[in-house]
């Protein structure tokens, strides 16, 4: 589930144009494991690379498949799996997720199994009956009642987070490479002042803080879109980035039911970047 501007010029064929410059993630062909409630791993869903942590190497960057790339950006609350796509199975869908992916390309079949994948086991672990997880209409997840979650995606790594109901309304997380966005699309996803900030970013995040826009923005949709259900462009949202790791979202636009500003966490390691967006229940 994208924005509505990500959508569009998909179809229109401008979107895979400006993707295809995009370096490919180095996390492909790593391993994963899952976090419970703690943070700690229960499973290792495959094996796993000994890496560093923040306060390791790179600066306090970490590594682009550490399994806790997202684990800081959410409460404890929040279960999270991640894994390369390229080791899902999809034959291991059930019978009806296969059919929603039977005409897909190889690549987003991989990409739907590994978010069943990684998703069952935690859905299990919140109290949920084991039963697919199918897209609806507007291909956004039909998560169990009693459940919130958010999938991302992107060419090496996927990552799934889930709560229940009482952590939030909803959650949002996204998961891209560390570095600019193409030129032709900035002018897309930047409002007027969103840059303003960037400077005052952490060194090793201000060269690629225009994705970190696009990053948070995703995020804060796909936590905003289970209430809203409305399609949403870039301009509709401004992100105000800090330096701690925080960012605020801010609707440009009223949006009825939406308390805001809406707040969310970031990370930036040496290949990748998270985002990721609660909202609130109050």
């Amino acid at each position: 589930m994208a924005m509505r501007w990500h959508a569009r010029t998909a179809r229109s064929g401008s979107w895979p144009a400006a993707r295809s410059g995009w370096p490919a993630r180095s996390a492909s062909g790593r391993g994963c494991g899952w976090l419970d409630a703690g943070g700690k791993s229960v499973t290792r869903l495959m094996p796993t690379h000994e890496i560093a942590n923040d306060d390791d190497r790179d600066g306090g960057r970490g590594d682009a498949c550490d399994p806790s790339l997202l684990r800081p950006l959410l409460p404890p609350s929040v279960l999270l799996a991640q894994m390369p796509p390229a080791q899902a199975d999809p034959t291991a869908l059930h019978p009806l997720e296969q059919a929603q992916v039977a005409a897909a390309v190889a690549s987003r079949r991989l990409e739907y199994a590994a978010g069943r994948q990684l998703a069952q086991p935690l859905l299990q672990a919140l109290g949920a009956v084991p039963a697919p997880l199918l897209n609806g209409a507007d291909r956004a997840p039909l998560w169990p009642p009693g459940i919130i979650g958010s999938i991302t995606h992107c060419t090496g790594l996927c990552a799934v987070a889930v709560a229940s109901v009482d952590t939030a309304r909803g959650i949002g997380i996204d998961i891209e490479p560390a570095s600019p966005l193409p030129r032709d699309v900035v002018a897309h996803v930047l409002v007027t002042g969103e840059s303003d900030h960037f400077a005052a970013l952490p060194e090793h995040a201000i060269a690629c803080a225009d994705r970190l826009v696009f990053c948070a923005k995703e995020a804060a949709y796909k936590a905003l879109y289970p209430t809203l259900r409305k399609f949403l462009d870039f301009p509709d949202l401004r992100v105000e980035l800090a330096a701690d790791g925080t960012f605020v979202v801010t609707p440009t636009q009223p949006l009825a039911g939406i308390h805001t500003p809406l707040r969310g966490r970031y990370r930036v390691t040496r290949d990748l970047m998270a985002a990721a967006v609660l909202l609130p229940n109050t």
